[in-house]
């Protein structure tokens, strides 16, 4: 009586059993699926993370999207440490006069002399004890302080124009000591400037800034770099020299400095073909002057109309950061 219930009984029994089995492999199934595209995208976006570090790598060596400092516009006019104390504060009146807040002035010659009294220099057996003819650097910041203005002195580095490797080297340790002895007198930056030399130069000037840091963590250094280096921004290997400089340096200056320093005469084609220059030369760097906030360095003149021409020039790009060295 009761077998055919249990025949009954016993299929439903395997059907709901084959059912269970069914659904669980189609669930392991689904999961398999599901894992196997979760690993594909997890490897998609890995691949899209290493690329876009790849990219901000690449960026960042060549200089692209940098953070800038906080870059200080100079409008700076040239005084000599030489000068008498009424001549030195007339020039000063007429500077502030012509609107210019901030003034700039040789360190040192170009052939390494000091322009004032150091004690690093003394102790180094490289300049007498209280030479006559100099005045000690605090006392000339002094002036500039009294009357409100930015001072920026300029640092020669002669040595960099030599071959010797061991020459340079022995040069960066006395003149990161002695930048950093007029940071501490009071001299608000410095700027290093080694004239046109071969790029990877600049490379070891680095080292320079680095140990002025070390010695003076709040001073600002600058570097100034040459037409040869900034005139060609195609240039992979001087691009990422730029960069790195960049980094370790305060600001950059693109130096046009050399031109027209011996046009002070009245020739009027010279004084044309001398902004016209400029104006070339400028034109070439414009892009890492615009991109680093460049201080654009240009030639003294006592030629009024030189002067007037090379500022025109300079207006015309909308550059605002510009420095008038010293003759």
């Amino acid at each position: 009586m009761n077998t055919p219930n249990r025949h009954m009984r016993y299929r439903r029994s395997v059907y709901r059993k084959r059912r269970i089995k069914i659904a669980i492999i189609v669930s392991l199934c689904v999961l398999a699926v599901l894992a196997l595209a979760f690993v594909i995208i997890g490897n998609a976006l890995g691949d899209k993370v290493d690329e876009n570090r790849t990219n901000d790598s690449t960026s960042e060596s060549t200089g692209g999207d940098t953070a800038l400092k906080d870059i200080r516009m100079v409008n700076a006019y040239p005084v000599a440490l030489s000068e008498d104390g009424s001549t030195l504060a007339t020039r000063l009146s007429r500077a502030q006069n012509k609107g210019y807040t901030d003034i700039c002035f040789d360190l040192d010659t170009e052939d390494g002399t000091l322009q004032y009294i150091s004690d690093i220099a003394v102790s180094l057996g490289k300049q007498q004890s209280s030479p006559p003819d100099l005045r000690s650097l605090d006392n000339i910041v002094g002036l500039f302080e009294d009357d409100g203005l930015y001072s920026i002195g300029i640092a020669h580095i002669p040595e960099f124009g030599s071959d010797d490797d061991l020459v340079r080297s022995a040069a960066i340790g006395y003149h990161s000591a002695q930048i950093s002895e007029a940071l501490r007198e009071g001299v608000d930056d410095v700027l290093v400037y080694a004239g046109d030399i071969p790029a990877d130069r600049y490379e070891e000037l680095i080292h320079l800034a680095q140990e002025v840091h070390r010695l003076s963590p709040d001073g600002v250094v600058g570097i100034a770099l040459s037409p040869s280096v900034l005139s060609d921004s195609s240039d992979i290997e001087n691009k990422e020299l730029i960069y790195r400089l960049s980094l370790t340096f305060d600001y950059l200056a693109a130096d046009l400095s050399v031109i027209g320093n011996n046009s002070d005469n009245n020739n009027t084609s010279e004084e044309i073909d001398a902004a016209e220059y400029i104006d070339g030369e400028l034109g070439k760097m414009l892009l890492y002057v615009l991109q680093y906030k460049m201080r654009v360095l240009i030639p003294y003149s006592d030629d009024a109309a030189l002067t007037e021409s090379i500022s025109t020039v300079i207006a015309n790009r909308d550059i605002k950061n510009v420095q008038i060295m010293p003759k």
